[in-house]
């Protein structure tokens, strides 16, 4: 029993050096941007990026999965941070690094004292976050039409990040929710096709 107080106290201060690290981070990028000229309003990627990074104080009361599903989403705008001008892009990765590395560090050790708290193996973890995150992308494919651009972008890249989620699923699982996924994703993807299209 003490050796697990000891791990979760070691756990408690880790995330507040990651976290006070983060919040360091966000500071220089609002004083870097008070300096420039005012900018336009946040695009769909910036809107996911604050969702996401928004979340890190509360990490430790997140479930594996939950855990699981915002590191894969950190990861979905990972292409988004790499198009900004070097500048933005510099300071975008800094802290969706940070952030991905919150997580990642709160769910390696939630699963170190879950095999050390128990000689039984893990439970496989409840699909709720990522069953929530399916639904309500695939949710709003009937006002595809109504994103930008950058919008069915981000849906496609969040379409892309839980086929990961799918494919550890038993097979009767995965063939049904991979095509739905795949019908959402195509929807986004056709929509954006003829934006495109459009334009030029």
């Amino acid at each position: 029993m003490s050796r697990r107080i000891m791990i979760v106290a070691l756990l408690a201060t880790e995330l507040s050096a990651l976290a006070a690290a983060l919040a360091l981070g966000g500071v220089r990028s609002c004083a870097a941007q008070a300096t420039a000229a005012p900018a336009a309003a946040p695009a769909a990627w910036q809107k996911e990026f604050d969702a996401v990074c928004s979340r890190t104080q509360d990490a430790m009361s997140f479930s594996e999965d939950d855990l699981a599903s915002l590191i894969s989403r950190c990861d979905a705008l990972q292409p988004q941070v790499e198009r900004l001008d070097e500048t933005r892009k510099k300071v975008y990765q800094s802290r969706l690094h940070m952030c991905r590395g919150i997580y990642q560090y709160v769910l390696d050790a939630k699963r170190a004292t879950d095999d050390q708290s128990s000689s039984n193996p893990p439970s496989p973890p409840a699909p709720e976050a990522w069953q929530k995150e399916l639904d309500e992308i695939c949710s709003r494919t009937q006002d595809a039409k109504s994103f930008s651009e950058e919008e069915l972008a981000s849906l496609i890249s969040r379409c892309d990040a839980l086929q990961l989620q799918i494919a550890k699923l038993d097979a009767t699982q995965k063939r049904n929710y991979q095509g739905r996924l795949r019908t959402c994703r195509s929807v986004y993807a056709n929509v954006l096709d003829r934006k495109q299209a459009e334009k030029n």
